[in-house]
């Protein structure tokens, strides 16, 4: 078991919980350092296994607006260093108080409240920046898993004892298993046979976020803002506005589908 490391609070350093199951020997590799290869990453090194991701960006940043992560989400968060990551996401939550859903000429549909709230297993809608490096920092600096960024993967390969791939530098790196998160215009899943090059739904999406303060100024906004977090939408011909007002009313985003 490893040991526990300590964060520091307002009232001081507090501990948290980095141990892991006895360590298998298994050597995995996982490219990308989104959500998907952060939670792969993390899920890995605390069932044992030595854990690296490679990375192509030369530097993880906050980038996005909302994002929204359901019960099973929530789930696997609590899972992790008895809770740690969990309150940390608590403490940047998006809570909003109804969805109104109106017609694009303003007319009110309905006003639904938000889903029942389970502390175990909760729905989680936060800012996608924000919540990302967390689980960053969590992965890289609690727990010691290896982040390599600027490591851009150009080859996938595999033999009789193991796996690997081949960096751009020309570096290659050999484990035992090689986990592929590389996203969008995946390498991996184009050398497994799979070219999933994207095709248009008929729709495009427009979205923004910014701060709501100067929401406040203007009558005909001011009402999103001053009930805190509030979740908002116009729907029309083949056409819809969400509007989302998060972190206490200080942060919106909104986003525009539209027929292409």
């Amino acid at each position: 078991m490893t040991a526990s490391a300590s964060v520091k609070t307002r009232s001081g350093p507090k501990p948290v919980d980095t141990s892991t199951k006895s360590k298998t020997g298994i050597k995995v590799i996982i490219v990308g350092a989104g959500f998907g290869g952060l939670t792969a990453a993390i899920e890995c090194h605390l069932q044992g296994h030595d854990v690296i991701v490679l990375e192509a960006v030369r530097e993880l940043k906050p980038y996005g607006d909302i994002i929204s992560f359901g019960a099973n989400g929530g789930r696997i968060f609590g899972s992790w260093s008895k809770g740690y990551m969990l309150k940390r996401f608590l403490g940047m939550l998006h809570y909003y108080h109804y969805f109104d859903i109106r017609k694009y000429d303003g007319t009110k549909i309905v006003k639904q409240p938000p889903p029942e709230k389970i502390p175990d297993a909760p729905t989680i809608n936060g800012h996608r920046g924000e919540m990302h490096m967390e689980m960053y920092y969590y992965a890289k600096d609690l727990l010691g898993i290896d982040i390599r960024c600027s490591s851009k993967v150009v080859n996938y390969f595999e033999d009789d004892t193991g796996a690997g791939v081949e960096l751009q530098s020309g570096e290659r790196v050999t484990g035992d298993i090689v986990i592929g998160s590389d996203g969008v215009k995946s390498r991996a899943r184009k050398q497994l046979g799979y070219d999933d090059k994207p095709h248009s739904s008929g729709y495009a999406v427009f979205r923004t976020c910014f701060s709501a303060e100067e929401m406040l100024d203007d009558p005909l906004t001011r009402d999103f803002v001053d009930y805190g977090d509030t979740f908002t939408g116009w729907a029309g011909p083949h056409v819809h506005f969400l509007l989302v007002v998060s972190k206490g009313g200080q942060m919106a985003s909104w986003f525009l589908t539209h027929l292409v």
